[in-house]
Parts: C-alpha cells; sequence; structure tokens
C-alpha cells in the first residue's frame, strides 16, 4: 500500500470525525475495524506473518483492545470520583484518599496488564519480530494522532468561517478570487 493512501485510509477509517482517542471505541465501530484491518494488514507483511499467525495476532490485538477500552474507563471513572471528592466543601480528605488510593490501585492494574500483553506477544512473536511490532504501532499511532488532530483543526475552521458567515469549499483561498488592488484601492462595484 501506497504511504498516500495509506494516509487516506487512516481518514476514512476515522470517518472524518475528528477521530476518536486510540485507546477509545468509536461511535462507529466499523471505522475501528477498518482501520484495524489496516494495521493488521501492514502488520502481516512487516513481520511476515502467515495466515494463522495473523489470525493468532489479530485475536490478542482485539483482546488487547478490549482489556484497554475497560482499563481507561476504569481510570476515567476513578479520575470522576477525585474531581467529585475535591469540588465538594468542604474538601473531605478521607474521600480524596480513597479516590487517590483507587487510582494507584487502577494504576498497578493497568501496568499489570501490559506486562500481561508483553507476555502474550512474547509467546506468539520472536524478539525481533516484538521490536517491529513495537516500533510500527508506536509509528502508526503517531500518524493517526496527527490525521486526527488535522482533521480536527480543519472542523474548529469550518466552524470559526460558518459562525463569521463566510463559507468557502475547503482547499480554496479567498485571496485567489480577488482582482489585484493597490492598498486604499476600491473595490471594483458589479
Amino acid at each position: 500500500m501506497r504511504p498516500t493512501s495509506f494516509a487516506f485510509l487512516i481518514v476514512v477509517a476515522l470517518g472524518l470525525s475528528g477521530g476518536p482517542s486510540i485507546a477509545q471505541e468509536s461511535d462507529r465501530p466499523t471505522d475501528i475495524g477498518r482501520l484495524e484491518r489496516a494495521r493488521l494488514e501492514r502488520l502481516q507483511g512487516l513481520l511476515e506473518l502467515n495466515d494463522r499467525e495473523t489470525s493468532e495476532l489479530e485475536a490478542v490485538m482485539r483482546d488487547f483492545r478490549r482489556q484497554n477500552r475497560e482499563a481507561g474507563a476504569e481510570r476515567r471513572q476513578a479520575m470522576q470520583r477525585l474531581r467529585q471528592a475535591l469540588g465538594r466543601e468542604p474538601v473531605d480528605d478521607d474521600e480524596v484518599r480513597r479516590a487517590l488510593d483507587q487510582l494507584e490501585t487502577q494504576r498497578r492494574s493497568t501496568e499489570l496488564l501490559r506486562e500481561q500483553q508483553r507476555q502474550r506477544l512474547g509467546q506468539l512473536l520472536t524478539p525481533q519480530q516484538r521490536a517491529k511490532f513495537m516500533l510500527f504501532n508506536e509509528q502508526f499511532d503517531a500518524r493517526v494522532r496527527q490525521l486526527m488532530a488535522e482533521r480536527r483543526s480543519d472542523r474548529q475552521q469550518d466552524q470559526r468561517r460558518d459562525q463569521r458567515g463566510v463559507r468557502q469549499p475547503r482547499g480554496s483561498n479567498a485571496l485567489q478570487n480577488q482582482p489585484d488592488r493597490r492598498p486604499g484601492q476600491q473595490r471594483p462595484r458589479d
């Protein structure tokens, strides 16, 4: 797959929605599915996996996503409890301590989960394949985040234009359609 078509696939897979965070599922499971299929397709070639190995890796990655999604939800809940504890007047130090303890427990649980994931990958992949897997995923996720940020920026610009009542097609430059004028020169009337 060519790099430009890969970038296009990521944007399409995100549904041009501004995209979910990498650790979260989208409202559109098919977007995540397409993105993960593209990831798996690239990994299969990079790691030189046969169909059986690819199926095993796909199952492991699916399980990782589910576990990470659940851990992320638990972390968000723990953070919400901490915010609530700090938001009450007067602040109950015991409640804050319990919320902090819960957050620390969740952090340890997430670290244990990551270690278990590394062990599972160690059973499936060679050290060289694991290294390529890690580097690829770091680069893939960074590219997805970059494309999501660009899309968010585009949407924010569109919203600002809409609020000002100015609507231009994407990629157009307002100055391209203006005749050459010197500063202070009157605009021709139609």
